[in-house]
């Protein structure tokens, strides 16, 4: 798949394309089932297939005091995007200018952009334009215009409901991961580039990975037991979700990775660590060496789970 940032980087005026539209945070079933109906559909008249998303979530931009936190980075949402065998993902920029598109001229755009359009598809909910004001209906609407088809989607259901990113943000921060994988339909990770850190738990004696978390939903305040999927390779490891009270009055939220038996420089790597379980909640130890002596359990704990 090839990711572009301008609709004239997609090969047009040629065989026909079928556009998936949409944020798709989290890439879960339902969008899977979206972006999968577009990638059949232009497989079935010999045409490329592009999935049209975001760089932001469009709330961000327009109502920021409502804007949700992410279940995925971009770069995460790419990755799972990549999955589905789209031939390109555009990722647009959504800008305070790009959210006043009319929904009319949203699809004008559309249609001269990714020449020929054939179909496009997106989910029974889906709504675009200034102030969210086109629907399913306008679409199909604007779209024939053009003599292009428009495909709506039919949620995919859990427990007789419609699957959503918001029911997926609720279950992350509830920390119910048999239902976070139940919606995604994997197990849930985060996936992010290594950045550097204080160094504190590497003077310990267990290094770790410093994952970038900023703007997502988190687990609730933990250590988890889970694997590392990195470019030497898997490797279990043990994480800690948190503010970490024991060693700073910071309130910022990091996720630290230890990677079990691993010894390899990982600092601008992006990496992916995928939660398996919950071993204990975080606390606040009266010193760095009750610290490091209740870290050492917990990595002897993952390894006893994984024996």
């Amino acid at each position: 798949m090839q990711i572009v940032r301008q609709a004239s980087q997609v090969q047009g005026n040629g065989p026909p394309v079928v556009v998936a539209i949409g944020v798709f945070d989290g890439v879960h079933r339902g969008h899977q089932q979206v972006i999968s109906r577009a990638v059949s559909e232009a497989k079935g008249c010999g045409g490329i297939s592009v999935v049209h998303t975001f760089d932001v979530h469009p709330a961000s931009v327009v109502a920021p005091e409502r804007a949700p936190r992410l279940i995925q980075s971009l770069s995460h949402r790419l990755h799972e995007i990549t999955k589905l065998r789209a031939d390109y993902a555009l990722v647009q920029t959504f800008t305070p200018e790009y959210s006043k598109t009319s929904p009319s001229q949203f699809v004008a755009d559309l249609v001269a952009a990714l020449a020929p359009l054939r179909a496009i598809v997106v989910g029974e909910s889906f709504s675009f334009g200034q102030k969210r004001s086109g629907n399913v209906g306008v679409l199909r609407d604007e779209a024939a215009k053009f003599g292009c088809a428009v495909h709506a989607i039919p949620p995919a259901l859990s427990d007789g409901k419609p699957i959503s990113s918001t029911r997926i943000r609720e279950a992350v921060r509830a920390g119910n991961l048999v239902e976070v994988e139940r919606l995604l339909g994997r197990r849930y990770s985060i996936r992010s580039e290594v950045k550097r850190g204080d160094q504190l738990g590497r003077k310990m004696g267990f290094p770790t990975a410093n994952l970038d978390v900023s703007g997502l939903e988190m687990l609730p305040f933990s250590v988890y037991r889970g694997t590392a999927l990195t470019s030497f390779g898997q490797h279990k490891a043990v994480a800690n979700i948190g503010v970490r009270p024991s060693v700073s009055a910071a309130l910022e939220t990091r996720f630290e990775a230890h990677l079990l038996d691993f010894a390899n420089d990982l600092y601008g790597q992006e990496i992916e660590f995928v939660v398996e379980q919950r071993i204990r909640g975080e606390q606040k130890f009266e010193s760095v060496d009750a610290l490091r002596q209740q870290i050492a359990r917990d990595v002897e704990m993952a390894r006893a789970q994984l024996a």
